[in-house]
Formats: structure tokens, C-alpha cells, sequence
């Protein structure tokens, strides 16, 4: 089986957890609940970004893929009134090798494939790619990230031990995903 589909079967249960987070806390029921989603994930990509810091993921995902991601975010926040952009938890992910980055890449690459379906929602709440939505629209139109980290993944030769450390990150990368849900609704 490969890296890619391990990594899938082996985080469904988390993607389902948070998917279910998502629907449970109404993130897309009126832009009250958009706007705390928006700065959940303002603050899990500032995780993100800084556990990514000291390890090459532009090889793999381009130059400042993260830091757009936080800029669109912020002018979204704006945009619907929310000052809070969000912080990460306390607990943020803690990044050792290659293997642990692409765990976690493969999960915040594979949010675009996701986005496709979430800017739809936001329409709705009367956002759009000028206003509310840069985020989501900017994530729906991104393939070239996605297609890179497949592209690592496709290449990895791992071993049981890189494979598992993978695996870990992926699923630690969407337990970080809800704590900031859970930390932005609970406000």
C-alpha cells in the first residue's frame, strides 16, 4: 500500500473527528461561527508555521505557503469584523525530521482538497474571494502544493519507523486542528 493511502486510512478517525467538530460547532450556520472557524484556523496555521520553522518544507510546498495562508486569513477576519485572529494552543506540534513534516504537510496540503466544498459555504454566509473568503478561495484553486507533498510522499522510501513517525504527526496535525476549534469556541 502507499505512504499516501496509509497515511489516509491510518488518520480517517481524526479527519472524521474534526469534520464532525466542525459540523457539531456550526461553523458555517452564520458568519458569528465562520468567524470563530476562521480564527481556529488562523491560529492552528500559526502552529503550523512555527513548527515548521527550521525544516525546508518550500521544496516541497513553495516559498510562503504558510505566510499567505495567515495573511489571507487576517484579511478575512477583517473583513467580518473579527479582531481576535487567534493564537495556537499551547500545545503545538513539535517537528523532529522529515518524516514528521511530511505527516503534517500531508494533512494542511489536503485541507485544499476540502476547501473546494467550504468556499460554497461561505458564499452563502455573502463572502467571496474579494471579501471574507481569500482563504478558502486561495485553498480551492491550490494544487501545486498538493501535488508536491504527493509527489514526497510518492518518493518516500520509508522505512516502518519513518512511516510511523508520519503517521503520529498526521494525526497530531488534526488533533491541533480541533484543540483550536475547541479553543475558539469555547470563547
Amino acid at each position: 500500500m502507499s505512504v499516501r493511502w496509509t497515511l489516509k486510512r491510518s488518520t480517517a478517525e481524526q479527519h472524521h473527528l474534526l469534520d464532525g467538530l466542525v459540523s457539531r460547532l456550526g461553523c458555517f450556520d452564520d458568519l458569528d461561527g465562520y468567524g470563530r472557524w476562521l480564527a481556529a484556523m488562523h491560529g492552528f496555521y500559526d502552529g503550523i508555521e512555527q513548527a515548521l520553522a527550521g525544516h525546508d518544507a518550500t521544496a516541497i510546498v513553495g516559498p510562503a505557503r504558510m505566510r499567505q495562508r495567515l495573511e489571507a486569513l487576517a484579511a478575512d477576519l477583517a473583513d467580518i469584523g473579527v479582531r481576535d485572529r487567534g493564537a495556537p494552543p499551547h500545545a503545538t506540534l513539535r517537528i523532529t525530521d522529515g518524516s514528521e513534516m511530511l505527516g503534517v504537510l500531508y494533512v494542511t496540503e489536503g485541507a485544499s482538497l476540502g476547501a473546494r466544498l467550504l468556499v460554497a459555504r461561505a458564499e452563502a454566509l455573502g463572502c467571496d474571494e474579494q471579501r471574507g473568503a481569500r482563504f478558502l478561495a486561495a485553498e480551492a484553486r491550490s494544487t501545486a502544493s498538493w501535488s508536491g507533498v504527493m509527489a514526497a510522499l510518492q518518493a518516500a522510501d520509508a522505512d516502518p519507523g519513518q512511516l510511523e513517525r508520519m503517521i503520529t504527526a498526521s494525526r497530531r496535525t488534526f488533533d491541533l486542528a480541533a484543540a483550536c476549534m475547541g479553543q475558539r469556541h469555547a470563547a
